[in-house]
């Protein structure tokens, strides 16, 4: 189990392992507590705006990503998709809850863990109920799970251990139209198998500082001619560390990614 103090302060980007397509806001301060971090997560107040607009509660926003955070926290089944129910009552949709707050929530509980408010196991086990949510607003929400643009599979190593960033990329694809394919835990065969079933116009591959390159290189190698890019805290470590993994494209900004593999975001379907 890592408990260094610099492990400890990158656990948080390893459940986003591609940025999220949300406006650019700054880093958290580590001086601060967890309240006023909270209170941070700048692209939340476009929600404050809708559900005022709405009619909505005026509860303040931190207060659902807190609500949420204590929810995973809690040894209680359901207890996320109860909180997250009550967001959707209060006029935030589920894509949002996904895109935005799920996210927030997984930064907040890697500080928790960089501050000593939580122990690595509680972290672990919030992170696994959000994943277990997503899956949920998925069914609870119909979140058009498949789309028909171009085909992303989204991929983790088999020695990953931290598939939350995976899962909300894939989700976010998805509501933009694409069609995705989600694999996590890849072996190359694995990898190759997918690639011949069918016909994907790009890989997205996932992966955290932990990672051992050589495992990621032969994934890339798996994954060739297709278009590849690699995201994720690996990044971090600099491009010696990148490089070894042979990646012909590296970044974690989704927006970046989808250039550079040449794939257009499909136009708005209309509603009939």
């Amino acid at each position: 189990m890592p408990d260094s103090r610099g492990e400890k302060a990158a656990f948080s980007k390893r459940c986003q392992p591609f940025r999220i397509s949300v406006p650019e806001q700054k880093p958290p301060r580590r001086d601060l507590p967890a309240k006023t971090v909270l209170n941070q997560v700048e692209p939340l107040t476009r929600d404050l705006l809708a559900q005022r607009k709405a009619g909505a509660s005026r509860r303040p926003i931190s207060r659902y990503v807190a609500q949420l955070r204590a929810a995973c926290l809690r040894d209680q089944p359901g207890a996320c998709l109860r909180s997250a129910k009550g967001m959707m009552k209060a006029g935030i949709d589920a894509g949002r809850i996904a895109d935005i707050y799920v996210p927030a929530v997984a930064q907040a509980l890697g500080e928790d863990w960089v501050a000593d408010r939580n122990s690595f196991a509680d972290v672990t086990l919030g992170a696994s109920r959000l994943q277990s949510l997503l899956r949920e607003l998925d069914e609870a929400a119909a979140l058009h799970p498949y789309g028909d643009g171009p085909a992303v599979l989204v991929a983790t190593a088999a020695e990953a251990h931290h598939t939350l960033g995976a899962v909300l990329l894939a989700g976010q694809l998805r509501r933009q139209g694409f069609s995705v394919r989600l694999l996590l835990g890849a072996r190359p065969a694995d990898l190759q198998q997918q690639l011949r079933q069918s016909g994907f116009d790009a890989v997205f591959l996932s992966a955290s500082r932990s990672e051992d390159p050589q495992v990621l290189r032969r994934l890339v190698e798996a994954a060739r001619p297709v278009p590849l890019v690699l995201g994720g805290g690996l990044l971090e470590l600099g491009p010696e560390v990148v490089a070894q993994t042979r990646a012909p494209q590296a970044t974690s900004d989704l927006s970046e990614a989808l250039r550079l593999c040449n794939l257009a975001r499909p136009a708005p379907r209309v509603a009939s």
